[in-house]
C-alpha cells in the first residue's frame, strides 16, 4: 500500500499467479483509507491505512499498473524507458457507498517516463474481460521525481552550485600562499619573533583564511542558489523542491566547505613549505576525486570510494536529492547521490583538515623557520 510515497507497505509475500491469485479490498472511513490483502476472499490482513483529513466527499478508486524497472533503449533519448506491465483483476465488487458508474481509463502521470513519447510507445490502458473484470496495462511508476535518468529535464539545487569546485582552486591556491609566501620571503621568522607560540600562530592563520573562505563561500551560494531557481523556474524547468532548512543546510555547508578547504590548503603549505606543490597535492585530493566520479568516467564503485575516503567526500553537504528506497532510479555519484550523507561527508573533510593542521604544528614546533 502506498501513500505519500514514503509510507510504503508491501502486502503479504508469496508470488500472485492465476492459481494462487491475491484478493485486495480498500475500505473507507471518513478521512481514513484502509487496504487489506486476502489469500482466499474470507480472511483479510490489514496491509496499510492514510489518513487524509479534510478528504472531500466525493473520490475516485480504480485499477491500475505500473512497472518501475527501466529498460536500456538507446533511442529513447535518455537511454532508458520504462518496462510494461500487465495486471490482470476480477471482477470489482462494490459495497457501501461507492458508486457503480462507468469504469474510465486515464494515463497517470507527468513528465517521469509515463507521459509523452514513453506512453505512445507502451499503449498504455485496459480492456473488459468476458468475466466482468480487467486487464490493465501501464509503464513508469507512481512515485516522486528522483535524480538521474528519469528525472529529464530538471535541476535540483545542487546543480546551481557546480561551479563550487572552481572556487575551491582559488581558495586552495590563497590557502597555501597564506603560509607559503611567508616562507619564501623569510617573513616568518619576523612573525615567530614577535609571536613566538608557533601554535597560535599558525591557529591565527588558520581562524583568518577559514573565517574568509566561508564569508565567502556562503555569500556566494546565498546569492546563486535563489538566483538559480528563478532562472530555471522562468524558463519553464522543473526545480526539485526542497524545505527550507535543506535549502539553508546547502548555503551554509558550502561556506563550511570553503573554509575546511582553506585550512587543508594552509596546513599541506605549512608541511611541503611550497607553494606549486601543496597547491597541485590539495586539488589532486578535493577536486579531482570530485571531478572523477562525478563525470561519470569511472565506475560507480569507484566513484563511491573516492567519495568516501577522500575529502572530496566534502561536497556531500550540498547534496538535496531524496533516495526513496521503492523507487527504482541509478543512485551514483554520476546523477548526483553521495554514498555519505551531507554532515558526515563534511565530516571527513573536516578530519583531513584537521589532520593536516595537526601534522604542520608538529612540524612548525620542532623545526626551524
Amino acid at each position: 500500500m502506498q501513500y505519500d510515497y514514503t509510507h510504503d507497505t508491501a502486502g503479504p509475500s508469496g508470488k500472485v499467479t492465476q492459481g494462487s491469485p491475491r484478493w485486495l479490498r480498500l475500505v473507507r472511513s471518513g478521512d481514513v483509507l484502509t487496504g487489506s490483502a486476502s489469500a482466499d476472499g474470507s480472511h483479510w490482513t490489514e496491509v496499510g491505512h492514510a489518513k487524509l483529513p479534510g478528504l472531500a466527499r466525493t473520490v475516485q478508486a480504480g485499477l491500475f499498473a505500473t512497472s518501475p524497472q527501466a529498460k536500456q533503449d538507446t533511442a529513447a533519448g535518455t537511454g532508458f524507458s520504462p518496462a510494461v506491465a500487465t495486471g490482470a483483476f476480477g471482477r470489482p465488487a462494490l459495497t457501501g457507498g461507492w458508486s457503480r458508474s462507468a469504469w474510465s481509463g486515464t494515463q497517470v502521470g507527468g513528465d517521469a517516463g509515463t507521459s509523452g513519447s514513453y506512453s505512445n510507445s507502451t499503449g498504455g490502458g485496459f480492456t473488459r474481460t468476458d468475466d466482468g473484470g480487467y486487464t490493465v496495462t501501464g509503464a513508469g511508476d507512481i512515485a516522486p521525481v528522483v535524480g538521474g535518468p528519469v528525472m529529464g529535464v530538471g535541476f535540483s539545487v545542487e546543480n546551481f552550485l557546480v561551479g563550487t569546485f572552481a572556487g575551491l582552486i582559488v581558495v586552495i591556491a590563497v590557502g597555501t600562499v597564506f603560509i607559503t609566501g611567508e616562507y619564501r620571503r623569510g617573513l616568518l621568522r619576523t612573525t615567530m619573533a614577535a609571536t613566538p607560540l608557533r601554535g597560535r600562530v599558525l591557529g591565527a592563520k588558520a581562524l583568518v583564511a577559514g573565517g574568509v573562505a566561508f564569508a565567502i563561500g556562503l555569500a556566494a551560494a546565498a546569492i546563486t542558489v535563489p538566483v538559480g531557481e528563478r532562472s530555471a523556474r522562468g524558463r519553464g524547468f522543473l526545480v526539485l523542491p526542497v524545505t527550507s532548512a535543506a535549502e539553508v543546510r546547502v548555503v551554509v555547508g558550502t561556506g563550511l566547505l570553503c573554509a575546511a578547504a582553506a585550512v587543508l590548503a594552509l596546513g599541506a603549505g605549512a608541511l611541503l613549505r611550497r607553494s606549486g606543490t601543496a597547491v597541485a597535492l590539495v586539488i589532486a585530493s578535493i577536486v579531482l576525486p570530485f571531478l572523477l566520479a562525478t563525470s561519470g568516467v569511472l565506475p560507480p564503485g569507484v566513484s563511491e570510494w573516492l567519495l568516501r575516503t577522500t575529502p572530496a567526500a566534502g561536497f556531500a553537504i550540498q547534496q538535496t536529492l531524496p533516495r526513496y528506497a521503492q523507487v527504482l532510479s541509478v543512485y551514483e555519484p554520476s546523477t548526483g547521490y553521495y554514498p555519505l550523507g551531507p554532515w558526515a561527508g563534511l565530516a571527513v573533510l573536516c578530519g583531513y583538515a584537521a589532520l593536516a593542521f595537526g601534522l604542520a604544528v608538529v612540524r612548525l614546533r620542532g623545526r626551524d623557520v
